[in-house]
Parts: structure tokens; sequence; C-alpha cells
């Protein structure tokens, strides 16, 4: 993995280093090819993951005008290690849209609604 954040932290890859040689097998949370930037944090003992459009992968400063119009439907699939359960879990993403996906500690999937702009912004 990559050290995130502006400001490095020098023992880092020592850090790294350590936690990979110890005899465990570690498991990633997330496996999947050509995964979309998301956040994951546990609520209540279930996972919620927020899973950012792939097209977000693309966004570099300055932006490229009309970037949003290669936002298109598609479908991602990723295996959710979590509470002792491995979950295929599909990722239908909408035009520009993200996912949110709750795994709970029984394995179970649900995709709890996100507010639409237009909600949060008070337009129509």
């Amino acid at each position: 993995p990559r050290q995130p954040g502006y400001r490095k932290d020098p023992l880092f890859d020592q850090q790294l280093s350590s936690l990979y040689s110890r005899d465990t097998d570690l498991l990633p949370l997330l496996t999947g090819t050509d995964l979309a930037p998301y956040h994951a944090r546990e609520v209540e003992g279930d996972l919620q993951l927020f899973f950012a459009h792939p097209a977000a992968a693309l966004i570099t400063y300055p932006m490229e005008h009309r970037l949003f119009r290669k936002a298109l439907p598609t479908t991602r699939q990723v295996l959710v290690r979590w509470a002792g359960h491995e979950v295929l879990v599909p990722l239908p993403f909408g035009l520009n849209d993200p996912v949110l996906v709750t795994v709970s500690s029984n394995g179970a999937v649900s995709y709890p609604a996100l507010p639409r702009h237009n909600e949060i912004c008070g337009k129509a």
C-alpha cells in the first residue's frame, strides 16, 4: 500500500515491513479488479462502504472540462471480508452516482439510499 496524506511518516515503510514480516494470514478487507475509490468504517458492528464512481479516478487538476460525462453507468464486483464472512458484492453505479453498501455482522448486504444532489441543496 501507498502511504496516504501530504506529510509522510518517515517510519511508514519500516512499520509496513514489520507488519508483513509477521507470521499471520492477513487478508485485505476488499478484493476486486479495477476497484473504485472507497472509504470504509464500522458502524455498530456493521461495515459501511462508500464507493465513489469509478470515473472519480480520472480526476486530475486542472480538471478536464465536462468530466462528468465520463461517469456512465457501470457495474463492478468486490469480495468483502467482514466478521468471518466472505461476500461477493455487486456495485451498481448509476450515471454519476456513488454506491453505499452495508455488510452486517451476519454477512447480509444492503444498499442504503444516498441523498440526491437536489435533496441536499434544496433545488428541484
